[in-house]
């Protein structure tokens, strides 16, 4: 995958924001015993399964997306599955598993690894998501755990349909749900970023 040029000042913003305690939004964990080592600093998870993140969005994990019934009772009308394939990690649902309760679905095969080429499904995945709201509907948006992969998506349509700069979409889901999009999702909204609101300072 050929490098996209980074905004590293914005990066590292994004990610210092993304580190930063959260703790009304995380399900506490122990901490690691004394004396061990830890080679990667995780954030905690979500507390919740799911969270309306904006009006009409629902930013949550596969468990809830699998539950047809639940989704109804959530007056889910709409689904962005962002983990769509048979793979480790992903969920295999498409439009016929949506059918019997009449949601609108929409998948994007995403592997939740920093290689993973996100940016060309921004477009098509807003659009979707701003005719849902258009038309009164409710998003509900998922990867295996409602961190990464749906939470760059719901980033880009915010960024996208919102007039939002990355820092603010941060700022508003985060409110929210705790998220951490990997490091190469974040290298791509930071693009992205610069795309929508700097179109000076981008390089090809």
């Amino acid at each position: 995958m050929a490098q996209i040029p980074v905004n590293l000042k914005l990066f590292s913003e994004i990610k210092e924001l993304l580190m930063s305690e959260n703790d009304k939004m995380t399900a506490k964990k122990p901490g690691p015993p004394v004396g061990s080592f830890t080679l990667f600093n995780f954030p905690a998870e979500p507390k919740n399964s799911f969270d309306e993140v904006y009006p009409g969005i629902v930013l949550g994990k596969a468990d809830v997306a699998v539950d047809g019934p639940k989704l109804k009772d959530l007056g889910i009308t709409h689904l962005v599955n962002a983990s769509m394939g048979k793979k480790v990690n992903q969920t295999d649902t498409d439009d016929e598993f949506y059918k019997e309760f009449q949601i609108k679905f929409h998948g994007i095969p995403a592997l939740d690894i920093f290689t993973f080429k996100m940016s060309p499904y921004f477009e098509a995945s807003a659009e979707f998501i701003d005719k849902a709201l258009q038309e009164n509907g409710k998003v509900y948006v998922h990867c295996k755990q409602g961190i990464s992969r749906s939470a760059t998506i719901v980033l880009s349509f915010l960024m996208h349909k919102r007039k939002m700069e990355l820092k603010e979409a941060v700022t508003t889901v985060r409110g929210r749900r705790a998220i951490f999009p990997n490091d190469g999702f974040l290298k791509q909204l930071c693009y992205l970023n610069d795309q929508l609101y700097h179109p000076d300072q981008v390089r090809s």
